[in-house]
């Protein structure tokens, strides 16, 4: 049987990688799956670690033994088609399994270089990985992360007698926006789940 890629048309990069694109997206609906079908869940869960090897067969491992997305000498961080959303899938999935890779993932999320602030495409979606890898250990780095997001990529309207909402900048800067993948309702969304549970930004309900 062909080994096909998965891919969305809405792809960065067009690349099939990660949690919304690749076989990282896939492996975590398998999870899902075992969780809906417990007599099946031991073929269901089978099927997550292939598509997770799959996943991990494609990354590049830096000189400091991290683990990284590499398109074209640019290290790609995300959730969206990036190291960060394949460390969420790991940590949800297996996360006893996969320990030496959560570990080299988390080791590369925690540069702070990021084009954008979001949670899909940007800064804000690393520290939304930290959390799910481990929110305790990169507290410090996730509190820095956010903060970072706030100062860089967002603004407040301010008067002498009014201080207004906060606006988040969308992917590149050149607009507002209050969507959940690029601007202020993602930034909500891992606000609160940061303090209720880690993978609750998640968009959909997980098991």
């Amino acid at each position: 049987m062909k080994n096909l890629e998965p891919v969305s048309d809405g792809a960065e990069t067009g690349n099939a990688v990660g949690l919304f694109d690749g076989w990282s997206g896939a492996a975590l609906a398998c999870h899902e799956l075992a969780a809906c079908f417990v007599e099946q869940s031991a073929e269901w869960n089978r099927l997550a670690n292939v598509c997770l090897e799959h996943e991990l067969s494609g990354l590049d491992v830096k000189p400091d033994g991290s683990l990284s997305v590499d398109y074209s000498g640019i290290d790609f961080g995300y959730l969206s088609e990036g190291i960060a959303g394949i460390g969420v899938s790991l940590a949800l999935c297996n996360a006893d399994g996969y320990a030496n890779e959560l570990k080299a993932i988390s080791s590369s999320l925690k540069e702070y270089v990021a084009l954008n602030g979001g949670l899909f495409h940007g800064l804000l979606g690393k520290a939304a990985a930290l959390l799910c890898i481990d929110g305790e250990e990169n507290a410090d780095v996730i509190s820095a992360m956010v903060r970072n997001v706030i100062g860089e990529f967002c603004f407040r309207e301010q008067s002498q007698d009014f201080e207004g909402p906060i606006w988040a900048l969308g992917n590149g800067g050149s607009c507002l926006s209050v969507d959940y993948s690029t601007g202020s309702a993602g930034l909500i969304g891992f606000l609160l789940s940061s303090v209720e549970h880690p993978f609750g930004w998640f968009p959909v309900s997980l098991h």
